[in-house]
């Protein structure tokens, strides 16, 4: 958790598969975090072991600001 903003998993796996990918969302949901990148220590580059992760669910004050199209 970075401040409160940001949850970060670090992983040294062979490769981020979509089970790390929906725990990373579900824990970002628990804890109303917005953005959280899956960090995968074991791949030949770093920057091709970064998965990020978006959590598209809003609080309700927040929904005011969006598009009638992006509202759920």
């Amino acid at each position: 958790m970075l401040d409160d903003k940001l949850t970060i998993e670090l992983k040294t796996c062979d490769q981020i598969t979509d089970y790390h990918v929906y725990k990373m969302l579900r824990n970002m949901k628990l804890g109303n975090y917005r953005l959280g990148p899956v960090i995968n220590f074991n791949s030949p580059l770093l920057k091709t072991g970064i998965r990020r992760v978006a959590n598209h669910r809003l609080l309700p004050d927040e929904s005011c600001f969006l598009p009638e199209y992006a509202r759920y």
